[in-house]
């Protein structure tokens, strides 16, 4: 009987050690790839301007005011993140250099591709990020351990919901630039911190809380950022 009950034990647990396993997947064996942080940094600071859309990289679409998240995705994909075309939606996460004629009009990318929610959701559901709330919008450093190639998900706290994305290009200082409605990015928290290089408002080696320092005190109050840490 004692010996039942044991084998029945190290059953149970080889069971939950295999779930535990499966639902936190993040090896480079379980994904089929490793993630090149440096690249996508490399990528996101080359591509990415303040004040300017200039930098844009003419290899995929310009989606102006709205191009965050598909700057995000371009920077991961520089970064050796592989695009997945197989299974239904979130699972989707692609690119085409050509535009396929749909009836809803013309199409080349996933949504998870383009869109803030989309690619959030994709890369948690595939175990290719680990999303963090963070708590505390005022400090040097995000905290959660963020690294470079990291993403930060943006709430503005207008009741739009996660509706922004920024790659996170590491601890540094910032660039000194001066934004011509807000000030200087050395303003904030001395000059240096985590920092951030994103599309739409067009920004490089920008602190990583920018929005929550620039905004009213009505939205600081219902702020939020998310950190999906890339694995």
């Amino acid at each position: 009987m004692k010996l039942m009950k044991k084998r029945t034990a190290v059953l149970i647990s080889a069971i939950f050690a295999f779930q535990a396993g499966w639902a936190g997947s993040s090896s480079a064996s379980t994904l089929g790839y490793t993630y090149n942080r440096a690249a996508a940094v490399a990528y996101a600071n080359k591509w990415s301007c303040n004040g300017s859309t200039s930098c844009r990289n003419g290899d995929y679409q310009n989606l102006g005011d709205e191009d965050c998240t598909n700057f995000v995705s371009q920077a991961l994909f520089a970064g050796g993140v592989t695009e997945v075309k197989t299974g239904q939606g979130f699972e989707q996460w692609w690119y085409d250099g050509y535009e396929g004629l749909w009836l809803i009009g013309p199409l080349n990318r996933s949504l998870s591709w383009g869109l803030v929610t989309n690619l959030s959701t994709h890369l948690q559901a595939t175990g290719r990020a680990t999303g963090v709330t963070l708590t505390n919008m005022t400090t040097k450093y995000s905290g959660a351990h963020s690294a470079g190639g990291d993403i930060f998900m943006y709430d503005w706290g207008k009741g739009e919901g996660y509706s922004h994305m920024a790659l996170s290009t590491g601890r540094e200082t910032y660039y000194p630039y001066t934004d011509p409605i807000y000030g200087s990015y050395t303003n904030i928290t001395g000059g240096s911190g985590d920092s951030i290089s994103q599309h739409s408002t067009d920004r490089d080696h920008a602190p990583w809380n920018w929005g929550y320092w620039t905004t009213t005190l009505e939205y600081r109050a219902k702020y939020r950022v998310k950190l999906l840490k890339m694995n």
